[in-house]
């Protein structure tokens, strides 16, 4: 887990990194609090330990910062601080951070807090983690799906990569339920969550949209990609181990697929705005017969209710 040191003295940051690392941390330091944002603009820092005296923005101000940002991920803030009164004490506590250790530190002291501090950042993990999953297929939800694709923005764009969005509804599946009944239903659903998470490519993330419809989302360099993609999830559908009917015929899964593809920077609409293209494209894929792939193009409706 990474731990961010933030304090102007060179000695005392020095000692941190060499402790922390003692204790299997992985350590970034900075020297002021404008150094410690910018490094938390870029990186997942899960705990950060600052001093609160440093020229420019104090360690109190830079906690402020940290937690006035609704957007951000969840981070324990530690001081690391001479100042030993109440009144300071509350005043750090209200400015939002968790934990206060004086100096000079104890070093089993600071193991201690530090090691508290993980706790908790894996618990507050683990409930974001069922927040953002669908609890019948184990996919991401949407809110998942937003959260991952907002992380990826930056790679993204450093390496110019278009992003693709294929939408997946599942064809007649409405009759599934009706002959066998839901607990079947939920069966063949999450079969087919399984089938999409291996057969889309790696480094995609698939969600369970609601019902019997799924969104991937990955990179792609070329369009072309993001179909072909596409299209062998289409095949490997009907390809599944099956459940036999009541009168033991096979029943094999169908898809229709609509693609949509991010071409610049994901602005604050674009996760809106390419899920109606997909989905535009999808039932296009529906007007057309069922089981096959349709790519976006300008002038596709999006279905009514979507």
């Amino acid at each position: 887990m990474r731990v961010l040191v933030v304090d102007d003295d060179r000695l005392t940051r020095r000692m941190l990194e060499r402790y922390l690392t003692d204790l299997g941390y992985e350590v970034i330091a900075a020297q002021d609090g404008a150094e410690a944002l910018r490094i938390l603009e870029t990186r997942r820092v899960p705990i950060v330990l600052t001093d609160w005296e440093m020229p420019g923005i104090s360690g109190l101000e830079l906690v402020r910062r940290i937690r006035e940002d609704p957007e951000a991920p969840f981070r324990y803030l530690i001081f690391l601080t001479v100042r030993e009164s109440r009144e300071d004490l509350v005043r750090g506590i209200e400015a939002g951070a968790d934990d206060y250790i004086r100096k000079p530190f104890d070093r089993s002291e600071l193991a201690v807090r530090v090691r508290a501090g993980e706790r908790i950042v894996r618990l507050q993990e683990r409930l974001e983690r069922l927040a953002d999953t669908d609890p019948l297929t184990d996919t991401l939800n949407r809110r998942g799906l937003e959260r991952w694709l907002r992380e990826q923005e930056e790679d993204r764009m450093r390496e110019g990569q278009r992003m693709a969005f294929v939408m997946v509804d599942l064809d007649h599946f409405k009759s599934i339920n009706d002959l066998f009944g839901h607990a079947t239903g939920d069966r063949f659903l999450c079969q087919a969550a399984r089938c999409l998470v291996d057969h889309f490519p790696p480094g995609s993330r698939v969600a369970r949209m609601g019902g019997e419809e799924f969104l991937a989302i990955f990179p792609v360099a070329r369009v072309e990609e993001a179909l072909q993609a596409a299209e062998r999830v289409r095949a490997a559908l009907p390809a599944m181990p099956v459940f036999p009917t009541r009168d033991g015929a096979p029943v094999h899964l169908k898809a229709s697929l609509g693609v949509a593809i991010l071409e610049g920077p994901l602005d604050a609409d674009a996760f809106d705005r390419l899920l109606r293209r997909a989905d535009a494209a999808l039932y296009r894929s529906k007007d057309l017969g069922r089981n096959r792939v349709t790519l976006w193009e300008p002038g596709m409706i999006p279905h009514e209710g979507s």
